[in-house]
């Protein structure tokens, strides 16, 4: 029983990332999956900087000025 609730939970949070990879947003998964400080949503997370692969968890300077403008 255990070993389903491990796999379960693993599964969840593998296909919710994958979610958040395909939706483009800058969250790495450490924010995503740490459960001592878990991810805030304080609108909507920006998305992934020009270049990258994988989400930096670091804002991109365009959206950072286009915030600003």
């Amino acid at each position: 029983m255990t070993v389903a609730i491990v796999v379960t939970f693993a599964g969840y949070t593998i296909a919710s990332y994958g979610w958040v990879l395909l939706k483009g947003w800058n969250i790495t998964f450490k924010d995503w999956v740490n459960p001592l400080n878990p991810y805030r949503w304080g609108g909507a997370p920006g998305t992934v900087p020009a270049g990258s692969v994988f989400p930096t968890g670091k804002s991109s300077s365009s959206a950072a000025t286009a915030a600003v403008a």
